[in-house]
């Protein structure tokens, strides 16, 4: 019916509340509530960040450069990562920059990579390795690559 409303008030117990409302068997929808504001959301993502867990990590690694907290990043990525010269500072340029400053907070599931490489020596035995894809809206992709059981940001696109 046109005009219906209902009204719930939900207690924030905690910093991050998650909620569920299902309408008429058909619709399901997820939501979270922070106690708190989108810095303190951010904060919250950067230091809960798991390179065991691409979606912890990722979350990170974007908040981190949202906060513009690039100790922390260095501490997720590594100094030596596609984040930084090779002097340790900051070098992300500012096409990509910018879609992640706009980041909403969404991203991509998991995408699996097949890689195969030839040594010129020797192109019977190719190397082959796996990598994954997550990309953010607008077109920010990672490519991470897993080592003993950690991501790490191998690509930025």
């Amino acid at each position: 019916m046109k005009g219906d409303s209902t009204t719930y008030v939900i207690q924030l117990t905690s910093f991050l509340t998650v909620f569920q409302i299902e309408i008429d068997d058909s619709y399901e929808i997820l939501f979270a509530a922070v106690k708190g504001t989108h810095s303190d959301l951010l904060s919250f993502y950067a230091q809960q960040a798991n390179q065991e867990q691409y979606e912890k990590y990722v979350k990170g690694v974007l908040s981190a450069i949202k906060l513009k907290d690039y100790e922390l990043l260095k501490n997720l990525a590594g100094e030596r990562s596609v984040f930084f010269d090779k002097k340790g500072r900051f070098a992300l340029n500012k096409e990509p920059l910018a879609l992640i400053e706009a980041w909403d907070g969404t991203y991509s599931e998991l995408f699996e990579l097949k890689n195969t490489t030839f040594d010129p020596k020797d192109t019977a035995k190719p190397t082959e390795w796996k990598s994954y894809l997550v990309e953010i809206p607008n077109g920010v992709k990672f490519t991470l690559n897993k080592v003993d059981g950690r991501y790490t940001v191998a690509k930025l696109e």
